[in-house]
């Protein structure tokens, strides 16, 4: 599966992170204002504008523009990316009514070619908090985190696939181990405590897909990462009982980023246009970060009376699960930076209009901004964009930040 490994890098997941969020949630008295849930309704053949391609040896690119509508009192950009000109892109990012962190911010994002048989897709964060004690069992999470069982990423893609792709075939499956190691970068290392044992484990990976819609048979790529935190606490009764045992899994899953074409057609350097080019606005993720830690601190501050030595462990778990997102918030912007532009496989050009810095695929000797906003690359040292296309643009001239 060699080329799958072109759609993922880790680049990618580093900018997902902070949309993955991790840890506790707040009280009922801090309830958060749900913003209604993007749906992407496939049912209804969708009516996709056309537009006369470039030449072969030419990429046209525009921006495209994930956004969060008003969840912070105003319209923002949430995530950019560059995609093909004559493709079609619709979705935002809303929030879910529900105290469970892990799941309330949702991405549901896509694009479409112009003829309709080639999406991509960036579908929601989930997860899930399990904890298990020698006292009762199951203890269910009282923000109302499911309490599945998944313990690892293929377990996570059969349940996803069972849930959106009922009936597709899964051909080929492979971790990534270098987009792993970065996952578990961005969790915090916990120093050894007496009766407390810790573990965190990540998986990033992709698993490959087939099925047949309206008589055609399609392939899908499915890309994510999982993150794992592992709790085990042993208290001693000291004799006057069985001694307190606990255990609890919290994971929490990257957004599905999904790709699919006709078989045979998935081009994946078409696909590397869209991942390379991924990236977080600064202002929003500054945002959500400032709106977890203000959960954080409400949480925080009605806890600070309970003292029985259950609730105790209970908190002390929670807390460490809080302090995991916020390391992780603080990690997306280091990881952007610790990633050079060659392992994105992008370069830095000049805007000629804005005069702003605007990545582009580096595989491109030439670029140009058009009159429209959008971006010509090629090879062809000797193609004019007036006298071959008769599109009016500005050289760009490569540069840094």
């Amino acid at each position: 599966m060699q080329g799958l490994r072109k759609i993922m890098p880790a680049t990618f997941m580093a900018a997902l992170v902070g949309l993955a969020a991790c840890g506790e949630s707040a009280d009922s008295s801090s309830p958060i204002q749900a913003s209604n849930p993007v749906v992407l309704d496939d049912s209804q053949p969708q009516s996709w504008s056309v537009y006369q391609g470039a030449p072969a040896d030419v990429l046209r690119l525009r921006q495209a523009q994930i956004r969060d509508p008003g969840f912070f009192g105003r319209d923002m950009v949430a995530i950019t990316l560059m995609v093909p000109v004559d493709w079609q892109d619709r979705g935002a990012v809303s929030w879910a009514d529900t105290l469970c962190q892990l799941r309330m911010q949702q991405i549901q994002w896509e694009a479409v070619s112009a003829n309709g048989r080639e999406r991509i897709q960036i579908m929601p964060a989930e997860g899930w908090i399990t904890s298990r004690s020698n006292m009762g069992g199951s203890e269910p999470d009282p923000n109302g985190c499911p309490d599945w069982t998944f313990a690892s990423l293929r377990e996570y893609f059969q349940a996803w696939i069972d849930h959106h792709r009922p009936g597709a075939r899964v051909l080929d499956f492979e971790i990534d181990p270098a987009t792993s190691q970065a996952l578990i970068a961005a969790l915090p290392t916990m120093p050894a405590m007496e009766g407390m044992e810790f573990s965190n484990r990540a998986e990033a990976g992709r698993l490959l897909l087939g099925y047949q819609e309206n008589g055609v048979e399609f392939r899908e790529v499915l890309t994510t990462g999982v993150m794992f935190m592992h709790y085990a606490m042993h208290m001693s009764s000291y004799g006057a009982g069985p001694d307190f045992q606990m255990t609890s899994l919290t994971a929490s899953t990257l957004p599905m980023f999904t790709a699919r074409a006709p078989a045979g057609e998935l081009d994946f350097d078409r696909l590397e246009v869209f991942t390379s080019t991924l990236s977080m606005d600064p202002a929003y993720a500054q945002e959500v970060s400032r709106f977890y830690a203000g959960l954080n601190r409400t949480r925080m501050d009605g806890e600070r009376d309970r003292h029985q030595i259950r609730m105790d462990t209970i908190n002390y778990i929670g807390q460490l699960n809080r302090d995991s997102y916020n390391s992780r918030v603080d990690s997306m912007d280091r990881s952007s930076h610790q990633f050079s532009q060659t392992m994105r496989e992008v370069q830095t050009w000049v805007d000629p209009v804005s005069r702003q810095p605007v990545e582009l695929p580096m595989h491109y000797r030439n670029a140009w901004r058009m009159s429209d906003g959008t971006y010509l690359m090629t090879n062809n040292d000797g193609f004019d964009p007036w006298r071959d296309m008769q599109l009016s643009g500005d050289r760009m001239q490569v540069g840094g930040r």
